[in-house]
């Protein structure tokens, strides 16, 4: 593997007197195979305390980096002769550099949430992370691993942040979201996402306690691009002049964000007044499918999946900007005990599994539940039309538009039958507008409680592992579906 990288960054250096745009593009390969090379390095170190399946894939992904680095070599060979300032040799070596930095930053979203998912594992853990690199994927993974770590600094770091005081607070909510924006008058850089997190009552405030410092030592050490999760500043915890207290998660806006934030929902459900290309919901499908798997390796479950709890920022040039998931008010350590309560809300359990729908759920939360409600998601991000009829009301349920399509004849299901009627629109509408791969995918997660879904069947498997692989075979981690 490494004389594949060893050979491409040679054939890099043959170009570090060529024209500035030229030496840039150049410069931009050798630094994210030297991020690679540094993640590949610590991989091979505790190989032999993963999963043999895991281990598969992680060979499968290498075998893939392997032909990307040779590939690539090539091409800048062939395009090592010839006049240094020949016009066209200048636009076909610029070309085929993006297609190299491309080609390599997809390969590493695909082999990233492994990455992440490897350092919770308990052997591993044990073992520090002393490498004396400062890539961006080092210091995130050094930082995760000391929050996954069940030592007493990490235990006992302080996670709570200060109030803003009331005559700097400036609050402004969020149209379908419970989360709020903050805004600290007193600073510039002052704009926060607050996110609720209710107490369920006194017997539970112990275990949540113990959840919410989990959560917040995990969650401040997300990079935010690279998670699809904003970067979490600490805690507040708030106690109702009833004596009834909740927490509040603190979370920093995002780099390069510009206006106020907007719930997936409300996006989706203006549809009718702007619509969006296909590689932008490609995208934002492949930032909340990554958001969900770091959630999971991060070792908690989220409870709440559904386009409410999923938020977008303008960014660049972007229509739809980049999205974040939050809505943690139902989250739980993975390992957690279950409360078994639900609720009969039925925008919120359309969003869920049927055994995990109601008042008392049939069977606890799991890592695939969260799977399902993703697919769910994933269905109307594909059709880009609300599921659910649009109605406004101060619960934070969807602002009306009057735009839904024929599924909001869903309402007139009962939920044990809406399952199948989402598995029947992703097989019958999504191939077109999607195409067969993202349609595979929906149709996974919809299914991957069912004893028929060979995706998910190997129990000896961890639904994590099972989770990456699928999304990788098919191709949502990458820029790849048709």
């Amino acid at each position: 593997m490494y004389r594949y990288g060893i050979k491409l960054v040679n054939a890099c250096q043959t170009y570090h007197n060529a024209e500035p745009e030229i030496k840039k593009l150049t410069t931009i390969v050798e630094w994210i195979w030297y991020r690679i090379s540094v993640q590949i390095r610590h991989l091979k170190d505790v190989c032999e305390d993963l999963e043999p399946e895991f281990i598969q894939h992680q060979d499968n992904l290498l075998m893939d980096l392997a032909s990307e680095l040779s590939l690539a070599t090539g091409k800048l060979n062939s395009l090592c002769r010839g006049h240094k300032r020949d016009k066209l040799r200048y636009v076909l070596l610029k070309k085929s550099l993006d297609n190299t930095i491309g080609s390599l930053e997809a390969w590493q979203h695909r082999f990233d949430p492994g990455w992440y998912l490897m350092l919770k594992k308990q052997k591993y853990t044990s073992r520090r992370i002393v490498d004396d690199h400062d890539s961006d994927a080092m210091v995130t993974a050094k930082k995760i691993q000391i929050a996954l770590s069940n030592d007493d600094s990490a235990r006992l770091q302080n996670i709570y942040c200060p109030s803003v005081k009331e005559e700097y607070a400036q609050w402004a909510s969020i149209d379908s979201s419970t989360a709020v924006v903050l805004t600290d008058t007193s600073r510039t850089d002052g704009i926060y996402i607050v996110d609720p997190l209710p107490c369920p009552g006194v017997s539970e405030a112990g275990d949540l306690e113990s959840d919410v410092r989990a959560l917040v030592r995990k969650l401040r050490a997300v990079d935010p691009v690279r998670f699809s999760m904003l970067q979490c500043s600490g805690a507040q915890r708030k106690r109702s002049k009833a004596g009834s207290f909740h927490y509040e998660l603190v979370f920093r806006f995002p780099e390069n964000a510009s206006g106020e934030p907007t719930s997936l929902a409300t996006l989706i459900a203006s549809a009718k007044q702007k619509r969006h290309s296909l590689s932008e919901r490609l995208r934002i499908a492949q930032q909340l499918t990554r958001a969900v798997c770091y959630v999971h390796a991060l070792d908690f479950v989220h409870k709440n999946i559904r386009p409410e709890s999923v938020l977008a920022f303008r960014q660049n040039r972007s229509t739809l900007g980049s999205v974040y998931l939050v809505g943690f008010e139902m989250f739980r350590r993975e390992d957690g005990s279950s409360r078994m309560t639900g609720d009969s809300s039925w925008e919120r359990n359309v969003y869920r599994h049927p055994k995990r729908q109601g008042n008392h759920p049939e069977t606890a939360h799991s890592m695939q539940h969260d799977i399902y409600s993703l697919g769910v998601c994933l269905l109307e991000i594909g059709l880009w039309q609300p599921i659910l009829p649009l109605v406004a009301d101060a619960k934070g349920t969807r602002p009306d538009s009057g735009n839904a399509m024929e599924v909001q004849q869903l309402t007139t299901l009962p939920l044990d039958q809406v399952k199948k009627k989402f598995e029947s629109l992703a097989n019958g509408l999504l191939p077109s507008v999607m195409g067969d791969k993202y349609r595979d995918i929906v149709v996974n997660c919809l299914t991957c409680l069912d004893d028929e879904n060979v995706e998910f069947a190997d129990t000896s498997v961890s639904t994590g592992v099972k989770y990456i692989q699928m999304v990788c075979r098919h191709g949502l981690l990458v820029i790849v579906f048709c």
